[in-house]
């Protein structure tokens, strides 16, 4: 690839700094994002308020902090800008890890190409996860290169306080692993191993002590022990989305899809290919490419929504890369093969042996990152700040595809492979990279976290304090800002609210505090919403005033597709509907007032 201004160092950066910013000012969502908004609000004024969620502690901290600096006068565009801060720090941490082995240019667009395939930005457990994950990683590699063990004690420290990021991190306790698979290529001793290990322990285990001492003092003890106690009922939850079950086959059922999109892009690829070689001028393969690249990316994600295929296969593809690196490199700089299970060079050589040791890290936190989510591995997203750039730079210096697969059995010899000549693979990799490009900007350009798919739709603000800077569609502004004018009327900051069906961002924007312990009620198992509902009756004074949507907030273009709320999404919220419609039945609620999409509903006047 020659140099040009698309190469400049400085202007890549720019882009790197600019892109996010562009795309904070539109979406409200009312739904997870108004979960951990309302989690973060109350972390630091009534934690119990929030118990059911906060298993992710350090979050609520990190994200309470911030409002309580910033939430009044910037309310939710300043939770996207920590976001974004939050990732800016992320790519940073992966520039230092991966600057002494890949030219500066190239490392700076690997960068933004995994920034571009982000897509949303937002202050979540998912953001910090990565900057942690990823921070963590450059204190153990620094470890492993110096002698200098106190590296390793701050790794394994950030890996302890990734737990209360978010609670499934805690399987980054694996990248202990990372000590002997670096001790077995470098040939060090058994004991220099031992004793890193033990580092490493201590510092995890110091982490995780010094947690449980700040909740001690914060008093958010109990009610992060009672929050892991609802956690493990959604998991033992047959009909949860998180439930443990339901988790395993999803991932089962990924890693399938992975081996078989991996199996199709790659046969795709070489069918696309020698296609474009039968053109032979330079310009008519690149248009083609494009247009190539630019169908595919419509279809795959306004046509038939196949967007969650397109991130697995460049999970797999990932996969294969970082696998590769990691077992076997003969020079990180003129790297020819995917794959030669026969190499057998030597790759003794400094810089190698710690690249093999970046790849490894890389791979692991990849595998780690999405792992406990309902999502699947729709969520490797966020563990792709380090292998982007690690693949782009061998998608770029690759000179010929081969893949070649040869016995490792002496006795029975076998050798079979596929590939494309130089001038091909030039083509395959341009297509590879422009559909990259192409497809994560389109994606970026539809998705907003559960609104309008069309951003020249939303150009239309609540007029709300928290909600300077945002915009939406016209349709979700005008029923939005009824309701909260109504409920300006009816609560004030401080008031206990029960917003029902999927409505957790009216607790962020009224200031109040959720009256069943949780802002999303009705995601509770049964068993654990029928407990909140006695104990809140229990324990509040008074009844509070309930909000509820009439159609579902989980569609992403609502009010203007109506989904009606429906018995189909699980037993657990069928029952809690049920209880619900009991609670206000038996408290002879009244309707108060009422829209096109929100009804609002009071007890009896005292």
């Amino acid at each position: 690839m020659k140099t040009n201004v698309f190469l400049n160092p400085k202007i890549i950066l720019a882009l790197i700094i600019l892109y996010p910013l562009l795309l904070i000012w539109q979406g409200l969502d009312f739904t997870d994002i108004g979960y951990s908004l309302t989690n973060y609000s109350q972390t630091f004024n009534e934690p119990e308020s929030v118990s059911y969620g906060f298993v992710n502690w350090l979050t609520n901290i990190i994200g309470g902090l911030w409002l309580l600096l910033f939430g009044n006068s910037l309310g939710l565009l300043g939770v996207n800008i920590a976001g974004v801060l939050v990732v800016y720090l992320t790519m940073f941490f992966c520039y230092l890890i991966l600057k002494p082995y890949i030219e500066q240019k190239y490392l700076l667009l690997g960068l933004f190409l995994a920034l571009i395939l982000k897509w949303h930005f937002f202050l979540s457990y998912n953001s910090l996860t990565s900057l942690f994950f990823v921070a963590s990683a450059f204190f153990l590699i620094k470890g492993l290169k110096s002698t200098k063990h106190w590296w390793i004690i701050i790794s394994s420290f950030v890996l302890g306080l990734n737990i209360f990021i978010r609670l499934p991190n805690i399987l980054g306790f694996s990248l202990i692993s990372c000590i002997f698979f670096y001790g077995y290529i470098t040939k060090a001793t058994l004991s220099t191993q031992i004793k890193q290990s033990i580092y490493f322990i201590a510092g995890y285990i110091s982490a995780i002590l010094i947690a449980i001492l700040a909740m001690k003092i914060l008093n958010h003890y109990d009610t992060f022990i009672n929050s892991l106690n609802d956690l493990f009922n959604l998991g033992l939850d047959s009909q949860s989305h998180h439930g443990f079950k339901k988790l395993l086959v999803t991932y089962i059922k990924n890693y399938c899809y992975v081996i078989i999109f991996i199996i199709a892009g790659i046969f795709f690829t070489l069918i696309m290919t020698r296609f474009f070689s039968w053109f032979k001028n330079r310009y008519l393969h690149y248009g083609l490419i494009i247009l190539l690249s630019i169908a595919i990316s419509i279809f795959s994600i306004y046509a038939r929504d196949l967007t969650g295929n397109v991130y697995l296969l460049v999970t797999g593809m990932l996969y294969l890369i970082l696998i590769g690196y990691s077992l076997h490199t003969k020079s990180i700089d003129i790297q020819k093969k995917i794959f030669n299970h026969a190499a057998t060079g030597n790759c003794r050589s400094s810089n190698d042996l710690r690249f093999r040791l970046i790849s490894f890290v890389s791979l692991l936190i990849l595998v780690i990152t999405p792992l406990g989510s309902g999502n699947g591995l729709l969520n490797s997203v966020y563990g792709i700040w380090l292998p982007i750039p690690i693949a782009f730079m061998y998608i770029l210096k690759l000179k010929e595809l081969n893949i070649v697969f040869s016995s490792v059995i002496d006795k029975y010899p076998s050798r079979f492979g596929i590939g494309l000549e130089p001038k091909s693979t030039n083509i395959a990799k341009t297509f590879i990279i422009v559909f990259f490009v192409i497809f994560s900007l389109l994606l970026s350009y539809k998705y907003t976290y559960r609104d309008e798919p069309n951003r020249i739709e939303m150009r239309y603000s609540v007029e709300h304090p928290r909600l300077k800077g945002i915009f939406t569609t016209k349709e979700r502004a005008v029923v939005v800002q009824e309701l909260l004018d109504e409920l300006d009327n009816v609560v004030k900051p401080g008031d206990y609210l029960l917003a029902w069906e999927a409505t957790p961002m009216l607790h962020f924007l009224t200031k109040t505090k959720p009256y069943l312990y949780n802002s999303w009620p009705d995601l509770a198992t049964h068993y654990s919403f029928e407990k909140m509902l006695v104990k809140a009756e229990r324990e509040r004074a008074k009844l509070p005033v309930i909000v509820r949507a009439k159609a579902k907030t989980q569609v992403f273009r609502w009010p203007k597709e109506r989904v009606e709320l429906k018995d189909l999404e699980s037993d657990s919220k069928t029952a809690n509907r049920a209880s619900i419609n009991k609670f206000i039945e038996d408290n002879k609620y009244s309707l108060l007032w009422e829209n096109d999409f929100f009804e609002v509903m009071a007890p009896p006047k005292e």
